[in-house]
């Protein structure tokens, strides 16, 4: 049995010698003839694929389809740490160490390279991240339409199909697209009943809320009631939940606060963007007020940018809350009564979803 196995290996590495393929050792004779060869000047979404498989080792460069000096860079580091040649083209060789076994239960920029290249091949999914149920009914439809076994594991085969699937397109931001509902995520009529006369007249309020929501999730805020009381206040007061609202006036190169966290500053651009992996700089500092964007950037905002801000929840500390995302201090009247208006806001979402009054001690002054 074993023996048969064996013959039949030789045999394939054999038949690829000859047409000149090397077949890298642990890549299947399918992945090695359907690999495409991506390399500087390639703009995809094979690409993006790519360029999220290189995040996932380690590699900090922006997710935009292009096959750049920056991604050439990353490709050669990657092949340096893996004793490939540093020549910045991904054949099958580099791939093959790229694309690890990726199976359900898994999350990070693994899964999203596998979700940007099932969206390329017509599956309609969401890139969040997470390899949850409908990632796998996607994974196994294409391994279905590929002629693959249906086991839902992204393995050589499929990752080998998966790069070499025959639709692709200029590179476009992956639409929000989280599913059904799930229990717990917030309405237009809740926020409405949480905050009234702060939730923006404009249909862009349901548009935003399946990114806001998913959002929500991934980066903790749903954990508990206070959590999600602190993030909803301050977006109440910083944006009126408009994913796309502007602020005027701003004079550093058009860098003024966009979007549901009002981002600030070209400084804050700029770490933002390489905290979701998108180029804010430039013409794309519009990407602030787009979806996916903006509720990423909310939710970095919240998450990395002031790290502390889900504790300072936990403790109901809405004073801390607003010295992290409010006015730089409270020399004015006006500072201070914001910081009052945001706990009040605060207290009020937390009885709505919690249906109980927040506690005596919530902090509404800052340290």
């Amino acid at each position: 049995m074993f023996e048969g196995k064996k013959k039949i290996v030789a045999a394939t590495i054999a038949v690829l010698a000859t047409v000149g393929v090397a077949a890298p050792v642990g890549i299947s004779a399918a992945y090695a003839a359907s690999a495409p060869v991506l390399k500087e000047g390639t703009r995809s979404n094979r690409v993006s694929g790519l360029q999220y498989l290189l995040r996932a080792n380690g590699f900090n460069i922006e997710i935009d389809g292009s096959f750049g000096p920056a991604t050439k860079s990353a490709v050669k580091g990657f092949q340096a740490r893996n004793g490939l040649t540093q020549d910045g083209i991904v054949g099958p060789k580099t791939l093959a160490k790229l694309s690890v076994v990726t199976r359900y239960g898994t999350e990070g920029n693994r899964v999203r390279a596998v979700q940007t290249l099932l969206r390329n091949s017509g599956q309609s999914i969401s890139v969040d991240g997470s390899f949850g149920p409908r990632t796998l009914g996607a994974v196994k439809a294409f391994q279905k339409s590929k002629g693959l076994a249906q086991d839902g594991v992204v393995g050589p085969q499929t990752w080998g199909a998966l790069f070499g699937a025959t639709k692709d397109s200029t590179p476009t931001p992956p639409p929000v697209d989280p599913g059904p509902p799930k229990a717990g995520d917030i309405t237009r009529a809740d926020l409405e009943k949480m905050f009234p006369g702060r939730v923006a007249d404009t249909k862009r309020v349901e548009e935003g809320l399946p990114a806001l929501n998913a959002e929500m999730r991934k980066r903790g805020i749903t954990k508990n009631a206070q959590r999600k009381a602190a993030f909803l206040a301050t977006l109440a007061h910083e944006s009126s939940f408009d994913y796309a609202i502007g602020e005027k006036g701003y004079s550093t190169a058009g860098y003024r606060g966009r979007g549901y966290i009002q981002l600030t500053g070209d400084f804050n651009y700029e770490a933002a963007g390489k905290g979701i992996g998108v180029n804010l700089m430039g013409a794309n500092k519009v990407r602030a007020a787009q979806l996916p964007y903006s509720a990423q950037i909310a939710g970095w905002y919240w998450t990395e940018e002031r790290p502390k801000s889900n504790a300072a929840a936990d403790d109901f500390n809405m004073g801390l809350i607003s010295k992290y995302v409010g006015y730089d201090n409270t020399s004015t009247a006006r500072a201070r009564a914001e910081d009052g208006e945001r706990c009040d806001s605060f207290k009020r979402a937390y009885k709505y979803i919690a249906g109980r009054d927040a506690p005596a001690s919530t902090k509404c002054n800052r340290p």
